[in-house]
């Protein structure tokens, strides 16, 4: 499988996958474009180079949208936890834009008074390119998407508020035996046990 950073804005890493922008048609002088979001150093990276401008390509696969729907729906594909700033994806979108896999919509390009973009024929057939990469980088969105409703999930929450509130007024008001210490702890030990099994 091509890794999906051969949707790089800069070079190949080692020859393998396809650059996401190359020296030729529709590139020209910027073939070697970085966006803020691939000079981010990488232990604070959401994306591998290249994915955030492939996720971009394919929201736009959906319909035209403006910088900040854009934003908008990319957080909500990653789960809620974060959103691109207008400092990452414009260049992005400028970058695509200069590249003509994306288009600014319409006759002035603008939408609600915003610039609003188009994936264009060459943008979709690169993205049909990587379309294996892009399966891997949905799915795992999905994942983290997932296990982050998971731990905003209300009925969790309650359930684990409930039990330290039920702890400490056992501790603080209730009658202690050996026994009835041992019995907890081993429904604290089960409750564990079938989570990690769930």
């Amino acid at each position: 499988m091509k890794p999906f950073h051969g949707m790089s804005s800069d070079r190949h890493h080692g020859g393998q996958g396809k650059p996401f922008f190359t020296k030729g048609a529709h590139t020209g002088s910027h073939a070697n474009i970085k966006t803020h979001a691939e000079e981010e150093p990488q232990r604070h990276r959401r994306f591998h180079r290249g994915e955030l401008k492939g996720l971009v390509l394919h929201l736009l696969t959906q319909g035209p949208a403006h910088g900040y729907e854009l934003i908008k729906a990319i957080g909500d594909q990653v789960g809620g936890d974060y959103q691109p700033s207008p400092g990452v994806i414009y260049p992005t979108l400028n970058a695509l834009e200069a590249a003509a896999l994306i288009c600014a919509e319409g006759e002035d390009g603008v939408q609600e008074g915003r610039k609003a973009y188009a994936i264009t024929e060459a943008g979709k057939a690169h993205l049909a390119a990587h379309a294996e990469q892009l399966s891997v980088l949905l799915q795992r969105l999905e994942q983290k998407a997932l296990k982050q409703r998971a731990r905003n999930n209300p009925q969790i929450n309650g359930a684990m508020e409930q039990l330290k509130t039920a702890l400490r007024n056992k501790f603080a008001n209730g009658e202690l035996t050996e026994s009835s210490v041992a019995a907890i702890a081993q429904l604290l030990e089960r409750a564990a046990q079938d989570i990690e099994q769930c």
